[in-house]
């Protein structure tokens, strides 16, 4: 009897899983997996929005009346987004979603930022020529510190196509 009570749930078999979005439409009631952004919007809307907005404001919802919600951290860059909800929907009606409106909510938790990538790794003739300058220098620790300090900033210029 007390079996009976705390019987899992059955699963429905979802058949022909191909994308997670088939995986996630076919587990959700439709009501929730039809108000999940598309993935090619995520990808548009850090092109529309740039950088320093997209890493403060994010699409979470698609309303049936056609309006984009999007949560954004901060009271203040809420305001800014809301003034700037013309200039957004126009280029995103460029880019393929034509919205009636964008509404910005404060994100109920903050998310982070996407990782930076790694930095690229320098070549063996890049380490040859660090040792070859910190050659001269006496003090190891000082001559350690000195070649991680130009390992570092010849990496940046590498990753910035310097």
């Amino acid at each position: 009897m007390i079996r009976e009570k705390f019987k899992r749930p059955v699963m429905r078999k979802i058949k022909n899983i191909n994308t997670l979005r088939d995986f996630l439409s076919g587990s959700m009631p439709g009501h929730v997996s039809a108000g999940l952004p598309k993935a090619g919007l995520l990808k548009v809307w850090r092109q529309v929005a740039g950088d320093a907005v997209a890493e403060r404001a994010f699409p979470v919802q698609l309303r049936p009346d056609g309006e984009l919600v999007v949560a954004v951290r901060g009271s203040v860059w809420r305001q800014e987004l809301t003034m700037m909800a013309p200039a957004f929907l126009e280029k995103l009606a460029q880019e393929g979603f034509p919205f009636t409106k964008l509404r910005f909510v404060k994100a109920l938790t903050p998310f982070n930022p996407p990782p930076e990538p790694p930095l690229p790794e320098l070549s063996s003739e890049e380490e040859e020529e660090l040792e070859e300058r910190v050659a001269e220098v006496s003090d190891p620790e000082l001559a350690r510190v000195i070649k991680n300090a130009m390992r570092a900033e010849l990496k940046a210029r590498k990753a910035a196509g310097k």
